[in-house]
């Protein structure tokens, strides 16, 4: 995944367009669970913000369930592109909310800003829990081993607090910065390296 994220970077064009995107997953259930918290978050930033909303969807979804659920919004549905279009996609956004997953793992070795959510069934979460202790859930943070990116889990993924981010993101120059900054850091960590054995590594560290 680093290394053909890193492949990309060659070929990284801009786009000229302002807007957030958001990805909620590929797994039906979850996407079911969390969308109408993302959708009513991702339509209050687009308001105060002034962007436009992309979806990317997956293709585990029905398509039909996607155009139904966004109907009667502006959030634009992006399908059928390749993983270089979605990266560029994503590249140029202004904003990411994003399950925690790959794909937040993608943004942050991206490097753009965003914020990870999840929020499981109540009795998965706590059996999860108990069996696993660890202070991060998205791998970026887990890697860099302190909070980069804000990771909204369960409760706290609601859409003041994803509203809160994105806000401060948007309009806190030095806090943007300092968010870029720390996931270059981050990424260059792997440079040069095996990235895999890297992480692995610092995985392993970290659950021990």
């Amino acid at each position: 995944l680093y290394d053909l994220i890193q492949n990309f970077k060659k070929d990284f064009y801009k786009i000229h367009e302002n807007y957030i995107t958001i990805l909620p997953g590929s797994r039906k259930e979850e996407f079911d669970r969390m969308y109408p918290v993302i959708k009513e978050a991702a339509l209050k930033i687009a308001v105060t913000q002034n962007v436009g909303v992309k979806m990317i969807c997956s293709d585990n979804i029905n398509i039909e369930h996607y155009k139904k659920l966004v109907k009667g919004t502006e959030i634009e549905l992006v399908t059928g592109k390749s993983q270089f279009e979605i990266y560029n996609i994503l590249c140029n956004s202004k904003f990411a909310i994003s399950k925690v997953g790959t794909s937040s793992f993608e943004c942050g070795l991206l490097g753009i800003p965003f914020c990870t959510i999840y929020k499981a069934g109540k009795l998965n979460y706590l059996i999860g829990k108990n069996l696993v202790k660890i202070d991060s859930f998205a791998m970026i943070n887990i890697l860099a081993g302190k909070k980069i990116i804000k990771e909204f889990i369960q409760n706290e993924m609601n859409v003041e607090n994803i509203v809160e981010e994105a806000t401060r993101v948007f309009e806190d120059d030095n806090y943007r910065i300092g968010m870029l900054n720390t996931l270059k850091e981050t990424d260059d960590m792997f440079s040069g390296y095996n990235a895999s054995l890297n992480a692995a590594k610092i995985i392993e560290q970290y659950l021990n």
